[in-house]
This record gives C-alpha cells, sequence and structure tokens, in this order.
C-alpha cells in the first residue's frame, strides 16, 4: 500500500476538521495580530484576502471529506462515512465564522472603539 493510499485512508474523513480549523485559526490570528500592531494600516485590505484564502482552505477539506462520505465505497466503513459527515459540516461552521469575520472587517471602520 503506498504511502499517499494510508494518508488517504487515515486523513480524509477528519480533512474538514483539519483544513477547515486551520483556516478559521490562521485567519483569525491573522487578523489578531494585525489589529493589535497597528489598526491604522489593517483592515479590510489584509482580512478580505486571508478570509478567501481561509475559506478555499476550509472548503478544500469540506470537498474531500464530503467527496468520501458521498462515494460511500463497499470497503468504507459506517463509523469513517459519520466522521467525514460531521467533519464536513464542521468545516460548513468554520466557513461561516470566516465568513463573518470579513463582513465585518467590511462594514466596522478600522479602530473601531
Amino acid at each position: 500500500m503506498s504511502m499517499l493510499t494510508r494518508f488517504r485512508i487515515r486523513v480524509w474523513p477528519w480533512a474538514g476538521f483539519l483544513l477547515g480549523g486551520l483556516g478559521l485559526v490562521l485567519h483569525h490570528q491573522l487578523g489578531n495580530f494585525s489589529n493589535i500592531d497597528s489598526c491604522a494600516t489593517a483592515g479590510a485590505n489584509l482580512i478580505v484576502p486571508s478570509g478567501l484564502v481561509a475559506l478555499l482552505v476550509a472548503g478544500s477539506g469540506a470537498f474531500l471529506s464530503w467527496r468520501l462520505w458521498r462515494r460511500g465505497e463497499h470497503h468504507e466503513t459506517g463509523t469513517r462515512r459519520f466522521i467525514a459527515l460531521v467533519s464536513t459540516m464542521a468545516a460548513g461552521v468554520f466557513s461561516f465564522a470566516i465568513l463573518l469575520t470579513v463582513i465585518a472587517a467590511l462594514t466596522i471602520p478600522r479602530c473601531f472603539g
């Protein structure tokens, strides 16, 4: 069994959790650190592109997990398919949180409060 196949078997059901969480954490930290460092220069110019990249990362995790759940091959166990389904939904929640921060960056002025 190749290394890629072993990786796919172990990680793909969890891809939505892993990549969705990674996208949310990186986007949140980038926005948080940039606003603390210099809120006058940070704002939508930084948050929106990083949010789009984070949405792409979370979306790719959701796609991988959804693909495994949807395919439902005969060698996939019910547990792995359930994890893939929940992982897909979790990536959707992470994507929603990322989207809310992007909307906030577009509507709330810099250095607010």
